[in-house]
């Protein structure tokens, strides 16, 4: 279902490249405000304790950092077109969910251990 909301917002920023007739505007602020609004961008399954759902503690991983690529090209491409709301929105989105945890990470010193670290509560390497 995430993906599938990303794909039709994409869909929209590309029709409205192609047709530059402000015809998509509206629905794609829509789609950029929804998306901002949504808890978590990462997947229930690799928030098992629900500190992404609940706002403790984010972290990036692929499916986050897919989403704020996502949304970055969409404000790229439309950055004239687009309100100045809706583009203040998603850059307080990026700077909660992508640029803070990874600044943390940097901050403390602690190298980003990945998910299956997180998962099983251990740090080690991608398995081989």
């Amino acid at each position: 279902m995430m993906n599938a909301r990303y794909q039709y917002l994409w869909r929209l920023v590309l029709a409205e490249c192609l047709e530059n007739k402000r015809r998509f505007i509206p629905a794609i602020c829509e789609g950029v405000e929804e998306l901002c609004r949504q808890k978590p961008w990462s997947i229930p399954a690799h928030d098992r304790n629900l500190h992404n759902y609940h706002g403790t503690d984010y972290y990036v991983d692929l499916v986050v950092a897919t989403a704020g690529n996502t949304l970055a090209q969409c404000i790229y491409l439309l950055d004239d077109r687009l309100p100045a709301e809706t583009k203040a929105l998603a850059m307080c989105a990026f700077r909660e969910k992508v640029f803070r945890p990874i600044y943390r990470c940097l901050e403390e010193t602690k190298p980003f251990i990945g998910l299956l670290s997180r998962i099983t509560g251990t740090r080690c390497a991608w398995p081989a």
